[in-house]
């Protein structure tokens, strides 16, 4: 008491500094206001009847031939009559010619361009749902002496009411910090934009409440009639690091009434960081058309549970590399592990409960062990490490060093591979496929607790299996 009556000051800085240290829980609000990106494009030099430049949007390019309007005000009335044209020959000032009308590209129709004395002014088009989108162009002067110039900033940045990095669309209008927990819960609108966040250990929570996308579509739709491949940042960035303390994300509410909506891309980071732990209770579930509504690249996760949903480890070749594996699997959950996914030196033993699990991961696992469900291993490079079956159907597509197959499980082996299983044991009631021939069994098949009979070997006609001891 006597410290406290003596340094009252003290105490309350100190209480104070504590508080600011607590990891904080952030609501998502997506209550701020939309405003358009301005790029500003100065047109300069000397421009003569024929010189060509160009105004290019992924991998889009709208070219212009000058004709008798030379002057750079003029450069800019043709580039801006151009990107805004839906065809060729629409809108012509006097004699220039140009390759397309920008409007014939989904791309520039994000966009509308304007003129203002010698520069060329792209803003953002205003979208269905009142918001705007951002975007990128470059430009070239293809002959000639005559210049424009791309600002290296925009004249103003499009934010809004889908931008991540936007502190007004958080709870208490200040952006997250270090260690906090991201909540989307009962306010749903997208997240698109201002996803490539640096704030490092955010952990992340989505409830069913929340039914829109979070990341964005690799098919863009802004204009529904005109989609194309998307060219902006997909992924909600969660850095994986090595800074202390967990790292949580939590998708999806465990036997919630509400259906699941919307997809989740989250981007973990090229850092092999420590404690990720990822449990997916539910998702939309996987779509022939649409794939897996949870993609996650990055990182490397100390846990992986995957209780329900559809979901996709490691993303497309030019995604971030994923060092993850599934550590549980359960429920009605569907995982795809593609080969862009790397398991990084001996993971804890995989668990499959029920559901589907789509292996194409690179790198060795600890082990398998299935209960129901449906596993195919296509591993691309290692093995599945000891392979213990007692529900469920497991079909190989790589080599097995050990395998145990027990009453009520099946395995299989993948059509058109080639396959060594080095050790196998049967128990009474196993099933075994290999009617094609595909297996070498190196050390022949052990059958503990019974005889061949007491299960179903289903392998090709006319082959000698010498009988041993165990």
């Amino acid at each position: 008491m006597k410290f406290l009556t003596r340094y009252p000051l003290v105490v309350v800085t100190w209480l104070l500094l504590s508080l600011t240290l607590i990891a904080a829980e952030k609501q998502w609000t997506g209550a701020a206001q939309n405003v358009p990106q301005i790029t500003t494009i100065a047109v300069s030099g000397t421009w003569a009847t024929g010189n060509q430049a160009s105004v290019t949007c992924n991998n889009k390019a709208v070219i212009v031939t000058v004709g008798a309007d030379i002057l750079a005000s003029d450069i800019a009335d043709i580039f801006a009559r151009a990107i805004n044209s839906v065809n060729a020959t629409n809108n012509i000032k006097t004699d220039e010619t140009r390759n397309v009308g920008g409007y014939e590209y989904g791309e520039f129709r994000d966009m509308v361009a304007t003129n203002s004395g010698d520069d060329l002014v792209l803003t953002s088009a205003k979208l269905a749902d009142v918001s705007y989108s951002p975007f990128t162009v470059s430009v070239a002067v293809i002959s000639g002496t005559g210049v424009l110039t791309l600002p290296g900033s925009n004249t103003q940045d499009a934010t809004g009411k889908h931008h991540l990095d936007n502190p007004d669309n958080w709870s208490g209008g200040t952006l997250y910090a270090a260690g906090d927990t991201l909540v989307f819960g009962d306010v749903s609108t997208d997240v698109r934009w201002g996803l490539a966040n640096a704030v490092e250990r955010l952990s992340l929570v989505r409830t069913n409440s929340f039914t829109s996308n979070l990341g964005l579509e690799s098919t863009n739709l802004n204009t529904p009639a005109m989609p194309y491949t998307e060219y902006r940042a997909q992924y909600v960035v969660l850095p994986n690091t090595a800074i202390t303390g967990d790292q949580v994300v939590v998708l999806g509410d465990a036997g919630s009434s509400v259906t699941a909506i919307g997809k989740t891309k989250i981007d973990f980071g090229t850092v092999a960081g420590n404690s990720l732990n990822v449990t997916i209770n539910d998702s939309p579930a996987f779509s022939s058309t649409t794939g897996a509504a949870v993609t996650i690249v990055g990182g490397n996760t100390a846990q992986t549970v995957m209780n329900g949903g559809s979901t996709r480890l490691g993303g497309a070749v030019d995604d971030t590399a994923t060092r993850a594996s599934v550590h549980r699997l359960s429920g009605n959950a569907y995982v795809h592990i593609t080969d862009q996914c790397e398991t990084l030196g001996v993971i804890p033993t995989q668990t499959i409960y029920s559901g589907t699990l789509i292996d194409e991961g690179k790198g060795s696992s600890g082990g398998l062990t299935q209960y129901g469900g449906s596993v195919f291993s296509r591993r691309t490079a290692g093995t599945p490490g000891t392979v213990t079956l007692y529900g469920g159907v497991f079909e190989a597509g790589e080599d097995v060093t050990t395998l145990k197959v027990h009453g009520g499980a099946t395995f299989g082996v993948k059509a058109g591979e080639s396959i060594t299983v080095t050790n196998a044991t049967a128990y009474t009631g196993y099933t075994i496929n290999d009617l094609n021939n595909q297996v070498t069994w190196t050390n022949g098949i052990d059958f503990v607790g019974g005889k061949p009979s007491d299960g179903e070997l289903n392998v090709q006609d006319s082959q000698t299996w010498t009988p041993s001891g165990l």
